[in-house]
């Protein structure tokens, strides 16, 4: 059985918050952009700009991307946009006051592995994806993968695993 295609990003959304809530964790930024591209952009966690306005890729990181993508002319609206995990990776000094400098915490595996299914899930739900592009701290632009799903369409139009994984 085929999972339906998100309709639009209101419902990937919301979709995903239950998701998040039902794993037990937060959820401060969900995804953006064009539900139909080829090319999904998945940054690490969302920043502080991110979590205000509940939108990927906002701050400084997504400022230097996007400077580089309109060069390709490619925008927020040619892309799918989300990060791995949805939640703020630092320690919250205040419930409702974003500090300006914070130490970023460490994940636990049991946790990332949630991350990386719910990131799953979200991608498989995405009808024409081709490339995923993957942000983080080991490269400037490019993060160390250590576990990726990728997908292949097959001449009918399913899906098969492809790549490392």
């Amino acid at each position: 059985m085929m999972i339906e295609p998100f309709k639009n990003i209101a419902e990937a959304n919301s979709e995903l918050r239950a998701l998040v809530n039902g794993a037990g964790f937060e959820f401060d930024c969900g995804c953006g952009g064009n539900l139909n591209s080829e090319i999904a952009i998945v940054a690490e966690a969302p920043g502080d700009r991110e979590v205000q306005q509940r939108m990927p890729l906002i701050g400084g990181s997504g400022h230097y991307l996007w400077n580089i993508l309109r060069k390709n002319k490619l925008g927020r609206n040619d892309v799918f946009i989300t990060n791995v995990i949805k939640r703020k990776l630092v320690s919250s000094a205040g419930a409702h006051e974003l500090a300006p400098k914070k130490e970023k915490q460490t994940i636990p595996k049991t946790e990332r592995v949630i991350w990386q299914h719910i990131l799953q899930e979200e991608l498989s739900r995405l009808p024409n994806l081709k490339f995923v592009v993957a942000l983080g701290p080991g490269h400037p632009g490019v993060v160390h993968v250590q576990s990726c799903t990728c997908y292949a369409r097959t001449t009918d139009g399913s899906r098969v695993p492809h790549g490392p994984g």
